[in-house]
């Protein structure tokens, strides 16, 4: 006989894990954050980073890597001057303006700016974002926030490495700065060119990578409980 008393208890043990998972679930560790910002100016015709830079098959191709490592793919593109053809998303997302805003706007008109922010509401699918990018000039800014540590810090001494782009974290929030424009260094008696203001936003281009689907909490609990009636009844117990 498979007494109430013990099943009493199997209840109590998958209602106890039921409530730890939940509560695990629902916390989350805040970390002080840092941007790291790197520089990069393509050669060649098309100075883009999506298409080209960073994927030349079309827009669902551009992908962030590094030599053969792949870090994110691409989400959305904003167009600075808010034209219909320079804001694209990845066409097997739901993905659509209404998922961002810029500088603090929920209308989702990017300004053509040299400096601002950004916020993603997301998708179950794509909740966060890991890079992105600002488009400006010739070249363009590639971003990432990484959690402020000494060993972090130590590991980004060289930005623009593995290393460093498999510390990024994925965030909902930030800031774009374009690439400064460079002057003649003839200007200052220099030899050698020297960076002025930034230029304008041509536009900015997001990267995330889709969530990993996890079993929800009631549904662990209840096939828990189904594994414990399966041994029950194969031992001819009975309730």
């Amino acid at each position: 006989m498979f007494s109430k008393n013990v099943f009493s208890k199997i209840l109590l043990i998958a209602s106890s894990l039921f409530v730890s998972y939940t509560a695990s679930a629902a916390l989350t560790t805040v970390d002080t954050l840092i941007q790291v910002s790197v520089q990069i100016n393509p050669s060649g015709g098309n100075k883009n980073d999506c298409p080209n830079y960073f994927g030349n098959g079309g827009f669902d191709t551009c992908q962030i890597t590094l030599g053969t490592t792949e870090f994110a793919t691409v989400l959305g593109k904003f167009s600075a001057d808010g034209s219909a053809a320079g804001t694209e998303f990845l066409s097997t997302s739901s993905l659509s303006t209404a998922n961002w805003g810029f500088n603090g706007d929920d209308n989702n008109n990017v300004p053509g700016i040299a400096k601002g922010n950004w916020k993603y509401t997301g998708t179950d699918s794509y909740p966060s974002i890991d890079f992105w990018v600002a488009k400006g000039g010739s070249g363009f800014i590639l971003n990432w926030m990484i959690t402020d540590t000494v060993e972090n810090a130590d590991t980004c001494a060289v930005k623009f490495s593995v290393a460093c782009m498999s510390l990024a974290v994925s965030v909902t929030t930030g800031e774009w700065t374009t690439p400064l424009t460079e002057g003649k260094g003839k200007d200052k008696g220099l030899s050698s060119r020297v960076a002025k203001d930034p230029k304008d936003l041509s536009h900015i281009t997001f990267y995330g990578n889709k969530s990993i689907e996890v079993p929800e909490p009631t549904s662990i609990a209840l096939f828990a409980l189904a594994l414990f009636g399966i041994a029950a009844r194969r031992k001819n117990f009975t309730l």
